[in-house]
């Protein structure tokens, strides 16, 4: 699953209340505390990252709405990590360089993406391609952090000019809009997000260069990068705790597993809101994956493993299977039997 930083999201709704929408609106529609988006090391889902879009679609009513928001970022200086990671290189490759080493913060896992720094022709092409059959990109969120970085290298650097956009997915407006908007060709279902500059945009100053955020950024990307990959996301820790205690049979509630994770219930489950799911569903997905691996082992009662699985009789259990499977749970031991058979 695609994740990204919940301060990514804060700072593209931050750009959508400069332009006049109620932030009380955005983070209603979301199921979100506004406080809840400032730590780098949340990680929040693509699904939330879609709805935010589809809010902002809405209440905007163009095509263009990712162009416009990332414009917003850009004058108001507000790109936090991406401006700041510009800024930190002395000239465009080299910001591109350092920017290559932040992606993951953006995509979470590191086989959910790869960056593109590569020689085209006579100039230079750069960005990220996202894997083709994978799980479908957020249009929208792709479109503005590509047009942010254009528009931020732009403002840091005076012999910067694209020569083309690229965009991985199919248009969603009219080629020759996104053309006159950004200034330039822009290229859709094209084989990597980015964009395509000549060899003097590529070598070109950074004029707003400040090199102590170089190493500034490093310690911060370091630390940053590392609870990425330690903590991909809360429902890993969630679901880990919980298939413990079921194994020792002790009680699963939202209490417990907070204590082991060290974290109030009021924080878990606000993590958990912010990650799209709750705790009943991350319950319910130990509980059906063990249920798989134990219905076709007849040394287990179908009572045994409800009473394991924490369900108060075995009428409780069959009513949970039916829901996972269509089956009752004698239908799924029969049926697993037979495929192994």
């Amino acid at each position: 699953m695609r994740t990204s930083a919940a301060p990514i999201l804060q700072t593209v709704m931050l750009a959508a209340e400069a332009l006049g929408l109620s932030r009380a609106r955005i983070t209603t529609a979301l199921g979100l505390r506004w406080e809840d988006l400032a730590a780098y090391d949340l990680r929040v889902p693509s699904s939330t990252s879609a709805r935010l879009w589809q809010e902002l679609a809405a209440w905007r009513g163009t095509p263009l709405v990712s162009a416009e928001i990332a414009r917003q970022i850009a004058r108001t200086e507000g790109g936090g990590i991406l401006e700041l990671t510009i800024r930190s290189g002395a000239t465009i490759a080299d910001a591109a360089a350092r920017l290559t080493a932040i992606l993951p913060l953006l995509f979470g896992e590191p086989d959910s993406f790869h960056s593109i720094t590569r020689r085209s022709g006579d100039g230079w092409e750069l960005g990220y391609c996202l894997p083709v059959g994978g799980e479908p990109p957020v249009t929208l969120s792709e479109e503005c952090l590509i047009v942010t970085f254009v528009e931020l290298c732009r403002a840091s650097a005076d012999d910067f000019r694209p020569d083309r956009v690229y965009f991985q997915h199919a248009p969603t407006a009219p080629v020759h809009a996104w053309s006159r908007e950004l200034g330039c060709p822009v290229q859709f279902d094209a084989p990597f997000y980015g964009v395509r500059i000549g060899d003097r945009a590529y070598r070109a100053p950074v004029r707003t260069h400040d090199p102590q955020l170089a190493s500034l950024l490093a310690q911060l990307g370091r630390a940053l990068l590392t609870s990425t990959r330690t903590e991909v996301s809360a429902t890993h820790g969630v679901r880990k705790v919980i298939h413990e205690l079921v194994a020792q049979r002790q009680r699963v509630d939202v209490d417990a597993v907070a204590r082991a994770l060290h974290v109030s219930p009021r924080t878990l489950q606000r993590r958990l809101t912010i990650a799209g799911t709750t705790f009943r569903k991350e319950l319910d997905a130990v509980r059906r994956a063990i249920a798989e691996v134990m219905l076709p082992d007849l040394r287990y009662s179908l009572g045994e493993i409800a009473a394991l699985l924490g369900f108060a009789d075995a009428s409780q259990f069959s009513r949970a299977v039916r829901g996972w499977t269509g089956q009752t749970p004698r239908s799924v031991r029969a049926q697993a039997r037979a495929h192994a058979a």
